[in-house]
Formats: C-alpha cells, sequence, structure tokens
C-alpha cells in the first residue's frame, strides 16, 4: 500500500497565513525531502478558491516550482474543482507538468461543491456532473496527440492540436473523487482510479468501494490499480486524547463542508468511525486496518493537530516513518 499525505497539513497554511513566501517556500523543499526520506511515496495539493487554510496558492503553478526538488515523490492533483476551469487548458497544463515531473503527476479530479465558489463560474450545482463528464471526455482527446474537433454543452474545438505527448502513456493518471455512490460509480466507468473523501467512515468507505469496483469490472478487463482513500488522523498519546486535542484545536467544525451541504454531524462517540486517532502504534493499527480491511492501495494521510512549529513537525515526520510506514 501506498501512503501519501496532504501537503498543506505539514506546511500549516499557504504562504502569507503565517509567514512570507520565501520562509514558506524554503520549508516546502525539507518538507518533501524529509516526506521521501520517512517513507511517503506521493504528495497531495489540494484546490481552493476561498478556503483559509488552503486557497489562494494554486496546485498547478505550485507543482511546477517543486517538482524540481520533489524527489522521487509523485506530485498529485487532490484534487481539482474540474467543473470551474477549462478543460483544454487543463490538458495543456496536466501535460506540460507530466514532462516537470518526468512522469509522476496523479490527476485527482473532483465536482466542487461550494456555493462561493460555483458562482463565480457561473454554475449551479446541477451543471458539476454535465461538465465534469464533457471535461474528461476532452482532456482525453487533447491527449491522444491529433487535432480535436468537440461539439458539447460547455466545451466547443474545432482542430486544435496538443502537438506535446504526455510522458505518461496514455496521459497522467485520472483518479476521481468521491463522497457518493454516483461518484464511485463514475469513478469506476470513466477514469482511471478513486479516492474517497476525507470525513468518510470506514463502513461507507466499505460501501462506496464496492459500488467503485462493481462500476470497474463492468468496463475493464483488468483490476484497478489505484484505489485510495484521504483519512483523518488526530494526533495524541491515545484515541481519546487525539479527538480532545482536535477538538481544543478548532478544526473539526468542517464549516466548508456544512456550508456545501456536504457533511452530517460529527460527534465525539463516533469519531473511531471516521479517524485514525492516538499514538504512532494507533496510526499503524488504522493503516493497516486500510490495506487489510478495505483493500486500499493509497492513502493520502491528512494530519490535524500536529506541533506546532515546522521543525517539531519534521522531527514527529521522522518518527512516523520509522515507527508507521517502516512497519506496515
Amino acid at each position: 500500500m501506498q501512503v501519501g499525505t496532504v501537503f498543506m497539513s505539514f506546511m500549516g497554511g499557504p504562504p502569507g497565513y503565517r509567514r512570507e513566501f520565501g520562509q514558506w517556500i524554503n520549508e516546502a523543499e525539507v518538507l518533501l525531502e524529509r516526506l521521501s526520506r520517512a517513507g511517503f511515496t506521493f504528495v497531495a495539493f489540494t484546490h481552493s478558491y476561498q478556503s483559509a487554510g488552503s486557497g489562494g496558492i494554486q496546485p498547478l503553478v505550485l507543482l511546477s516550482r517543486l517538482a524540481p526538488i520533489s524527489v522521487d515523490l509523485r506530485l498529485a492533483t487532490q484534487v481539482l474543482l474540474l467543473p470551474l476551469m477549462n478543460a483544454m487548458d487543463v490538458a495543456y497544463n496536466a501535460v506540460t507538468l507530466d514532462h516537470i515531473t518526468e512522469g509522476r503527476l496523479d490527476l485527482g479530479v473532483g465536482l466542487g461543491y461550494h456555493p462561493l465558489e460555483l458562482e463565480p463560474f457561473g454554475l449551479s450545482r446541477a451543471d458539476r456532473v454535465p461538465k465534469f463528464e464533457e471535461s474528461v471526455r476532452l482532456m482525453k482527446e487533447f491527449w491522444k496527440g491529433e487535432p480535436v474537433h468537440f461539439r458539447g454543452r460547455y466545451h466547443n474545438v474545432s482542430g486544435t492540436c496538443l502537438n506535446l505527448s504526455p510522458v505518461q502513456n496514455p496521459h497522467p493518471p485520472l483518479w476521481g473523487s468521491s463522497q457518493s455512490h454516483g461518484a464511485s460509480a463514475r469513478a469506476g466507468r470513466i477514469l482511471d482510479g478513486i479516492v474517497i473523501g476525507p470525513q468518510t467512515t470506514f463502513k461507507d468507505v466499505g460501501g462506496l468501494l464496492g459500488t467503485f469496483r462493481s462500476a470497474w469490472s463492468d468496463n475493464h478487463v483488468e483490476a484497478p490499480e489505484r484505489v485510495g482513500a484521504w483519512r483523518v488522523f488526530l494526533l495524541g498519546d491515545s484515541p481519546e486524547d487525539g479527538y480532545r486535542r482536535g477538538v481544543q484545536g478548532g478544526r473539526l467544525t468542517f464549516k466548508r463542508y456544512h456550508e456545501g451541504s456536504m457533511q452530517e454531524e460529527l460527534r465525539e462517540d463516533t469519531f473511531q468511525d471516521w479517524t485514525i486517532s492516538g499514538s504512532y502504534r494507533d496510526c499503524l493499527a488504522g493503516l493497516r486496518r486500510c490495506r487489510d480491511e478495505l483493500g486500499l492501495t493509497h492513502v493520502t494521510c491528512q494530519f490535524y493537530n500536529l506541533p506546532e512549529s515546522f521543525e517539531e513537525r519534521m522531527e514527529w515526520l521522522d518518527g512516523f516513518g520509522s515507527e508507521v510506514i517502516a512497519k506496515l
């Protein structure tokens, strides 16, 4: 099983949030080297236009800056809000990044859901799925390297050709984000893999993966190689201590999810249903559960309540590598 992490978890927010860009980017370079040394195999970069924790700095631009010093890590968008973007532009940028990363790009894509992000692009919630599916079809056409003639509801192309071929064949892997059975089936039908959202319970992850695998088997001969999920990690001396620290840190409100009608109430007595909480030993047990019970090939770790300073976070990261990843 491949283990990755959310880039912003360790960075403590975008530049300007706590420190200036020069210090921030220097710390980012240190982080990538330490992640590779600890045994992580990929890093996930989020996409947002208004979240205080990640909004403002855009993943495709940031990846072009970090790729040359990203060691052997795969670099993943988890996820691009595809309906909010121009599909031709994404196709061109993805191929460019595929070359810059020397074939280490994973392109995670999702619908988007927050009204403050949908409105500026003139989209309703009803537009998201049809524009998403049309965008995927169009991007795949561009990646063939032939002139594209396309007439759709949201895109029209008359002979434009992307002359630069992707490094990865036939294109960078497309991962579909999911917190619903519809999204899981869509990932199995038209994408290359799935990544389940972070606040989904372990039980629901199993159900969503069942839907994905069923749709996949209807459309592919080979078994899926990219079956992933985000998991929330709450660090502490015990699972209960980890949850308590998470609440005290103020990060378990999930305000964005409530505003976007995405998240049911999360209760203290159910936190172990959707988190991996506690010590290194507890983290190891949680990741083994993801591998052995759910059959995940990839886990994206979203760490909450990490130590405050960057130096302390790097020290904790080294311990996670030796006490958790090395023992999986």
